[in-house]
């Protein structure tokens, strides 16, 4: 999801990089057409799985 050549300099952690890539795939989910409507409960419990380090 996120353009490598775009944090090819930057020094980020591969966990760190695959919660941004969770992150950015769950906004769009939130505005993409044809999508099953999330409610902020769905997000929020989203936000928690994307945030606990596997």
């Amino acid at each position: 999801m996120i353009d490598p050549s775009w944090t090819a300099s930057w020094d980020v952690p591969e966990d760190v990089r695959m919660q941004m890539e969770a992150f950015i795939e769950l906004a769009f989910r939130c505005v993409r057409p044809g999508e099953k409507e999330l409610h902020m409960i769905d997000v929020a419990e989203e936000l928690k799985k994307i945030e606990k380090p596997t």
